[in-house]
């Protein structure tokens, strides 16, 4: 029964978001991986079982220390893996087609 409430309350969340803003990708679930390195792409992340995330062939996506509230971001995303929760991901696609968070919700 709770993966049942679990998956109603996602498809609303991801129904009203989807209404509310233009999101290139939505995704929900584990994270499964983090990477930080020197480039544009400061912060990628990895979700457990997507293959894409914004409707292309990457299955990660990225924060650039430039965006707005990365330090905000990064700091959920560390904490949601280190407790095992799981989060939404919204993201929409840049112009060389990588796909660059724009919202994270840790359910």
């Amino acid at each position: 029964m709770r993966l049942y409430a679990k998956l109603a309350a996602t498809a609303l969340l991801l129904g009203a978001s989807a209404g509310a803003s233009a999101w290139d990708g939505a995704v929900y679930g584990a994270i499964s991986s983090i990477e930080v390195n020197g480039a544009g792409q400061a912060f990628r992340i990895t979700i457990a079982g997507t293959s894409s995330m914004c409707g292309n062939s990457n299955n990660w996506a990225y924060l650039a220390i430039g965006d707005a509230n990365y330090n905000a971001y990064v700091a959920i995303v560390m904490s949601a893996k280190a407790l095992g929760s799981s989060i939404a991901v919204y993201t929409t696609r840049d112009a060389s087609g990588y796909c660059n968070i724009g919202d994270i919700t840790v359910q």
